[in-house]
């Protein structure tokens, strides 16, 4: 069996940092811990093993309660574990009490993105930059909401990585006085695993209250079930705003549906591996195993990774980032959230696509998503049985109430694709004219 990448292990090292995952080489089985040996530095009991496993080409994680643990130097060895692969990284972790878990969800989320709150999107000689914003302008408002486990700088990554991005950045960055459509640009940077939309929304109210004139808004993903709830909740009076939900879980995700959530944390540790090599997602690759070994460590402080549905529902709970998100019929934030709206306002758009990547390099694909008739009472481990964009279920996208929809003649469908997922949206020339359309910008 081939080693771990030296990419993966790199990126491992970065998305581990802070989040008290101390490397470990000691050998966890579901039976136990089959041998002691040294770890980076001393910790006091109760200990956690948990382990990230190549199993034929698939990541999993296999966790193991491990009160004897042994403290010293570290020491790195390949070694076969109970789920029968070969070991890519091995941890060692104190419970997190209940109480606890708050705090660490916060040094997560701060890990992942530090800013918070308003910044300035401004074009300068060296392209666009995020500053500090000055004083609010009269005249039409852009403002970015990035999604889950991001910032607002992979708008610029994403944007930057192509000819027509840069175009479109700098199109929008001149003034009015210059021809532009916009007198500022602005992102808001928030919180996405330990706060809830509704809480994020309720500080971007706050953080636009004093700004005059329409707002135009372009949100990706979780982003956009936080500008639903300011825009519906919030502020009401949004009018002729125009609004572009980019991959957006307006129903929710089966990403972040809590009987499933070990089997969605390794799928997107999977998803990590395939982009961690790739030029343009790489860095999307650290913040996504930032997230799941951070969130692996909760789930196996509070319970087994094969506790049954009840403990898992308790378990997302304390996860109000994403159990907001969860694609499930009694999910109450999206209940409430889709009665709000009493009919599809006429400025709302969407972009959305179905991800069926080449089986070359995505060979984990089918253990985690089947559709149709695929789909067997066996298949108890899989994260989509439907329609997605690899994060977020098609269907989710342009799903306002149950019987309200964004209109297909105002969204832009990339249909089934293996070019177009979640994370590259915005490096599609496509999206740039669809949102240079839909915004009127010159």
């Amino acid at each position: 069996m081939n080693a771990p990448s030296p990419e993966l292990g790199a990126a491992l090292d970065v998305a581990t940092d802070g989040l008290a995952l101390q490397e470990s080489t000691a050998v966890a089985t579901r039976r136990g811990v089959a041998e002691q040996r040294r770890s980076r530095t001393p910790l006091s009991s109760p200990l956690h093993a948990l382990s990230l496993v190549d199993v034929d080409g698939v990541l999993r994680f296999e966790h193991t309660r491990a009160p004897q643990l042994a403290a010293g130097r570290r020491r790195r060895r390949q070694t076969v574990v109970g789920l029968g692969g070969t070991v890519v990284r091995e941890f060692q972790f104190e419970s997190l009490p209940p109480s606890d878990i708050g705090r660490y969800l916060d040094t997560l989320d701060r890990k992942l993105n530090p800013a918070r709150g308003i910044r300035q999107l401004r074009w300068t000689a060296k392209g666009a930059v995020l500053e500090a914003p000055g004083a609010p302008k009269p005249g039409r408002t852009l403002l970015f909401v990035h999604g889950t486990f991001s910032r607002s700088e992979s708008f610029l990554n994403a944007f930057n990585a192509t000819e027509h991005g840069r175009v479109f950045l700098q199109t929008i960055s001149k003034p009015p006085s210059r021809g532009g459509a916009y007198a500022q640009v602005l992102t808001f940077d928030h919180a996405t695993v330990g706060v809830s939309p509704v809480m994020n929304a309720f500080d971007l109210a706050r953080a636009t209250q004093e700004i005059p004139g329409p707002i135009d808004v372009i949100c990706h993903s979780r982003g956009g079930l936080v500008t639903r709830w300011w825009l519906t909740g919030f502020r009401p009076d949004f009018g002729d705003a125009r609004v572009v939900f980019v991959g957006a879980p307006l129903a929710g995700t089966s990403l972040a549906a809590a009987p499933r959530l070990k089997e969605s944390l390794e799928f997107v540790s999977n998803i990590a591996n395939v982009f961690v090599g790739a030029s343009t997602l790489a860095s999307v690759a650290v913040p996504l195993l930032s997230v799941a070994t951070g969130l692996m460590k909760v789930v196996a402080s509070v319970t087994s990774l094969s506790a049954g549905a009840p403990l898992l529902d308790a378990v997302m709970a304390m996860i109000p980032g994403l159990a907001a998100q969860g694609r499930v019929g009694n999910n109450p934030e999206l209940l409430r959230l889709q009665q709000l709206v009493g009919e599809a306002p006429p400025r709302w758009y969407g972009v959305q696509a179905n991800f069926e990547p080449d089986p070359v390099g995505w060979k984990f694909w089918k253990r985690f998503v089947r559709l149709g008739s695929e789909i067997t009472d066996a298949a108890s481990d899989l994260v989509f049985r439907d329609r997605n964009d690899l994060v977020v279920d098609t269907g989710s996208m342009s799903t306002l109430s149950d019987t309200m929809r964004i209109p297909a003649k105002r969204t832009l469908d990339f249909g089934t694709t293996g070019l177009v997922h979640h994370c590259n949206y915005f490096e599609q020339p496509q999206t740039t004219q669809f949102l240079t359309q839909v915004l009127g910008t010159p």
